[in-house]
């Protein structure tokens, strides 16, 4: 994307990037090689020995700094070492937090922040583009405008959120042209937070709120921090799952519901960061077990009932069966499948998988193993009817949203 660095684009294609590193604990710089995965994270290999080093093969971690030959810096956040050689000299180093732009470290505090996600732009489905012609005047004109459509700025606890699109325009010799847009959130915290309170507190709400809405996988496709007083910015990619950007499909999306389904933005994404903390970590696992796809299992069904486990005791102090939730979410068993009896099948699936044991004579491990799939959805379909309650929807709007969702694929 035209809006990421140079050094953060060569680094997600896989590309090598030389330079000097060192230990921010102090230690001779010495030449490097660092490459990107997103499976592995950033892997550092020495070039030539270090001087001074200190570190132990497999932890204590520590802060890395370096700059690139191009005289971009660096920093690799809770490097490791995993592979040494005679004499005890470090040769490669792990880290699974890189930050680009500067030399920083996990104490600094930033003032301000902004992330993005794969999905974050299509679900708010306004890219500020409009078009016009040809006319009988001008029969080959076409014309773009890009004009960005309002923030929308939402108030949470300790943070002021705006829901901003943005757009860039490429040209090149005609008629060739781009106009790029996306949708960024700027977070502007009541008190400066370090990288990783700034994560805590509004990426991994942002995550969990995108799945959800979505119903598939995302992740993190921007996370900058910023300090303009103190002329500092840093972007940060981190190990994990990455999910590109999809072109919009108006006609064909299966969100569970975008923006203009919202009854009232504001006080529903004020709703989501309030209960995001009180039911933590709920909402983080509903949104791995969306993160899985279309692929089921038993550890998937596992991390799913974990979730709606903490998000009743939490909420509605139930326990058992999840009858609570189905009567506050308010949709119908022939729609979400959440029968008495399928809910009996739920904790009987939970129980074997998680301990290979079942109680009672009820269900058998065939039955428990080949309803696998439709108990995965069924809990999911659960935590939806109750989120969205959450977010204010009034119970017509709930079940016409998940009929329309579930339209292709009826849960049974």
């Amino acid at each position: 994307m035209q809006h990421d660095s140079k050094t953060k684009q060569l680094l997600l294609s896989g590309e090598p990037l030389a330079g000097e590193f060192w230990p921010a604990d102090g230690g001779e710089p010495a030449h490097c090689l660092m490459r990107w995965t997103d499976d592995d994270g950033a892997q550092v290999e020495l070039i030539e020995p270090s001087r001074g080093w200190k570190g132990e093969l497999g932890g204590p971690d520590f802060t890395l700094h370096g700059i690139t030959t191009s005289g971009e810096e660096i920093t690799l956040l809770g490097a490791w070492v995993n592979q040494m050689e005679i004499g005890n000299r470090i040769s490669r180093l792990h880290s699974s937090t890189v930050a680009i732009g500067a030399l920083t470290s996990p104490d600094e505090r930033w003032p301000q922040m902004l992330y993005s996600t794969a999905n974050l732009s299509e679900w708010r489905h306004e890219n500020g583009l409009s078009h016009s012609g040809p006319t009988r005047r001008k029969p080959r004109h076409m014309r773009v405008d890009f004009d960005a459509p309002e923030t929308e700025a939402v108030q949470v606890p300790r943070a002021t959120l705006n829901f901003e699109v943005k757009g860039d325009t490429a040209w090149a010799y005609a008629p060739d042209w781009s106009i790029e847009t996306w949708l960024d959130l700027t977070v502007r915290p009541n008190r400066a937070k370090t990288l990783d309170q700034a994560h805590h507190d509004f990426a991994q709400p942002l995550l969990a709120f995108m799945h959800f809405a979505a119903d598939r996988p995302d992740s993190l496709t921007r996370e900058v921090c910023w300090n303009l007083d103190a002329r500092r910015r840093i972007e940060v990619i981190r190990e994990g799952k990455r999910v590109t950007p999809r072109e919009w499909r108006p006609l064909q999306h299966r969100y569970l519901f975008q923006r203009n389904d919202l009854p009232d933005l504001p006080k529903a994404i004020r709703r989501w960061w309030v209960l995001h903390r009180q039911v933590q970590p709920s909402l983080g696992l509903f949104a791995e077990h969306i993160s899985h796809g279309n692929v089921f299992s038993p550890s998937r069904l596992l991390t799913l009932y974990t979730a709606l486990e903490k998000y009743a005791r939490t909420r509605f102090q139930a326990k058992g069966e999840f009858k609570e939730l189905r009567s506050y979410g308010g949709a119908p068993s022939t729609l979400t499948g959440c029968t008495n009896e399928a809910l009996k099948l739920l904790g009987a699936s939970r129980g074997y998988f998680a301990h290979a044991e079942i109680k009672g004579d009820k269900f058998t491990p065939d039955q428990i193993q080949e309803n696998a799939l439709e108990s995965t959805r069924r809990a999911s379909a659960l935590m939806q009817a109750c989120l969205l309650r959450e977010l204010g929807f009034r119970k017509r709007e709930r079940i016409d949203l998940m009929r329309r969702h579930y339209a292709n694929w009826p849960i049974p």
